[in-house]
């Protein structure tokens, strides 16, 4: 979160050099500052910030999962994605007992007379539990809480609900003019809802897709454009197998050669464990979980200074008001052009700045811009007065109805991850300025909010640097493994940083599907001018690497994710997913444009993919690529990855929900360069300490009065979902 809590400010001045460019994205830092109320929170993983807006205006097509395949030349009978050899007795493996989606499927069917084409489910017991059937060519379904569809080639039916952990019996008949033909299987499922080879349904990019020409009509402003705009072309959402990894036929995933493997080594557990811990606080500890927090919200104005008269007014007033006797003094305010309007302060009021090396706008002198602001710290009133004109001065003013908040626990432990990242003397100093200073929040930084008791804050500020010292540790446990992870692998040592970390909550439920993509075109897209991470993201980094960021991307040998279950049981509820990319091919995967300033690549379907995920203990996870790139002797091709939805009986719901802890994270040898040349351009720098106190504090005071509903909503992993209810609550038909 820390990223993208400040990114509106840095985005405001960082990389804007083309003031096309700057309109175009201000219009989108504007949009996704107000609507979270001047913060952008569920944005802390910034490479997906507006995935969901974007995809929302998308045209949807629901796609039954055998369009696209090719009719199987012989009597073909699959079980959630598996085909059932004739010869065996079994299906390899385990299925999701919330869904068992079964083929019988024959090229051969478009033209042979078939009087009667059964599938049967059934217990142990023989007790029927799902059936469907064609009798000469009518459909009959046995129960209405499952699914049958009729192909071309031959019938699909849908069993919900079965029971776990059971051996069930799976009988398929194909009888016709000259002959019948029949077989039984033993069918196993999961010991549970969360493990099995599963049936789930994923965005993936239509077929006619084509990035080529969306960059020939906008140019280098595509990514603005086409991440704001309603789609011209549909999404394709498709049932789809997502095997369980824990029961695959193929040999341990290795992520040099499948793009991902499987973290069981439970070094992140105990971290995890202890994060949680001091988020929702044990039962016996006798502490309140209801926090208040009393505020003061004033408005934040300006007013242009062009006369060498009013500028000396102005300072004469400031100095009255630092010697904390200022009377009601009336000031010029100019804001349009023929008015002498003017404003009344007060000893309440707050000076906030004088804005020097301002720009005026052509049209309106009174509006400007300004390069540099002398802050209140640095007032020194016979600099004021030789300022170069004009001046924009800002204060606060207006003040609110005192307030009071109650912030939950959980609230507070939450916001401590934004500072996971932050070194402890700048998170002190953070502290110090929520207590001690009025901070700027709302849609534009435009309010003004000071606390009115420094005893509360400073219970609730202590609740936060706890959550953050052990989110904390949890990140250094992530770096300490990924060089362990490396040596083991290669026998290199090296440096590893994880430069962003993020924690999501699906409480509260979820709309919508999600969509198939890889983060980023290359590790270099993250760093760049105006991109997805602020530049102040680079400052614990180039301090854990002992190097800049432009000359240690020259070394990273990988750069992966992490992604665990941070939650203390099994992942019920939208688990995330992953392709082996050895049955990528290059053609699958194209260009797309999911936020401004962020190249990343989304994925057309290929009945060739194969998708897994696993019943993830606590502590437990995926590691994979998240954007493509050279390493020693291996070239990377970034994996794809998803969040998915189990397709479950109609209005069946998940038993609980997900809580997940996502790094990103580089492993850096300096013994090796890569071939690759990153960039073409300047890095950002990294902000000053006292820039880096200022935003944050902003930030976390905006998290602490955000409503209490909105901030959990905020934790939902909203960020890779389309919304089925944008499409007037339905999916548009197949056009099959």
């Amino acid at each position: 979160w820390l990223l993208a809590l400040f990114a509106t400010s840095f985005l405001m001045s960082a990389g804007m050099r083309d003031e096309l460019h700057s309109q175009v994205k201000n219009r989108f830092v504007h949009a996704t500052d107000t609507s979270m109320g001047g913060m952008v929170f569920n944005a802390q993983d910034v490479a997906h910030s507006s995935i969901y807006e974007y995809l929302s205006k998308a045209t949807v097509v629901e796609e039954f999962a055998e369009k696209g395949s090719a009719s199987p030349k012989t009597f073909t009978v699959k079980a959630n994605g598996r085909e059932l050899e004739w010869d065996k007795d079994a299906r390899q493996g385990r299925v999701n007992p919330n869904r068992l989606r079964i083929t019988a499927r024959w090229a051969g069917l478009f033209s042979v007379n078939v009087s009667k084409l059964m599938i049967k489910l059934s217990d142990a017991q023989e007790k029927e539990l799902c059936s469907a059937s064609l009798v000469e060519g009518v459909p009959h379904l046995l129960r209405q809480s499952d699914q049958m569809r009729r192909l071309k080639d031959g019938l699909a039916v849908a069993c919900h609900d079965l029971p776990v952990n059971a051996e069930l019996k799976l009988r398929v008949e194909l009888e016709r003019t000259s002959d019948t033909r029949g077989q039984t299987w033993k069918v196993k499922t999961a010991a549970d809802f969360s493990s099995g080879d599963a049936q789930g349904r994923i965005m993936f990019l239509p077929p006619d897709y084509n990035s080529t020409e969306l960059q020939r009509m906008h140019g280098e402003l595509v990514s603005h454009i086409v991440s704001s705009k309603q789609l011209e072309n549909r999404l394709i959402a498709k049932e789809m197998t997502i095997f369980d990894a824990d029961h695959s036929d193929q040999p341990p995933m290795d992520i040099r050669v499948n793009g991902f493997e499987l973290d069981k080594s439970g070094d992140l557990r105990e971290a995890a464990q202890a994060f949680l811990q001091q988020l929702h606080v044990s039962n016996e500890e006798a502490t309140k979980e209801i926090y208040k927090l009393r505020r003061q919200t004033m408005s934040i104005k300006t007013c242009a200074i062009l006369t060498r008269e009013d500028l000396n007014t102005w300072v004469q007033a400031a100095k009255h008001h630092t010697a904390g006797k200022m009377s009601p003094t009336e000031l010029p305010c100019r804001k349009e052009p023929d008015e002498n309007e003017t404003i009344v302060m007060n000893q309440s009021d707050v000076f906030l700045s004088f804005g020097e090396k301002c720009r005026q706008n052509p049209q309106n002198k009174y509006e400007m811009d300004c390069e540099k602001k002398v802050e209140k710290d640095k007032w020194f009133l016979g600099r004021i007065v030789q300022l170069q004109l004009p001046v924009k001065v800002e204060f606060a003013t207006d003040p609110w109805p005192a307030q009071t908040e109650e912030i939950p626990r959980p609230q507070l432990g939450l916001i401590g991850v934004t500072l996971a990242t932050t070194d402890p003397e700048t998170r002190d100093l953070i502290m110090k300025s929520l207590q001690k200073e009025a901070e700027r929040t709302g849609p534009g930084l435009a309010t003004l909010v000071k606390v009115l008791d420094v005893e509360e804050v400073k219970v609730i500020t202590d609740i936060i640097v706890r959550s953050a010292e052990a989110a904390q540790k949890l990140v250094a446990a992530m770096e300490h493994r990924s060089s362990q992870w490396w040596k083991n692998k290669t026998g290199t040592d090296t440096k590893s940083v994880c430069f962003h970390m993020n924690y999501r909550h699906t409480r509260g439920g979820m709309d919508g599907l999600p969509v198939a993509h890889i983060d980023a075109i290359h590790v270099a897209e993250w760093f760049k001018p105006g991109g997805a991470f602020p530049p102040k993201s680079l400052h614990r980094a180039e301090q854990l690497l002992g190097m800049p960021i432009k000359d240690a991307l020259k070394h990273v040998v990988v750069t992966f994710n992490e992604w665990i279950n941070a939650g203390p049981e099994t992942i019920v509820e939208l688990p995330l997913t992953v392709m082996d990319t050895t049955t990528l091919d290059r053609k699958d995967v194209e260009l797309a444009w999911v936020q401004a300033m962020l190249d990343s690549k989304m994925v057309r379907w290929s009945e060739a993919h194969r998708w897994y995920y696993r019943n993830l203990q606590p502590g437990d996870g995926y590691m994979f690529i998240t954007s493509p790139h050279e390493g020693p002797e291996h070239s990377y091709s970034g994996t794809p990855h998803s969040a998915f939805r189990f397709i479950r009986k109609e209005n069946a719901t998940a038993s609980r929900p997900r809580q997940s802890f996502e790094f990103r994270c580089l492993v850096v040898d300096t013994n090796w360069t890569s071939p690759a040349e990153l960039f073409k351009q300047y890095v950002p720098q990294a902000p000053t300490q006292k820039e880096i106190v200022q935003s944050s504090a902003n930030s976390i005071m905006a998290a602490m009065i955000m409503d209490n509903r909105a901030f959990m909503q905020s934790m939902q992993d909203k960020d890779e979902m389309i919304n089925e209810k944008s499409l007037g609550g339905q999916l548009k038909p197949s056009d099959s």
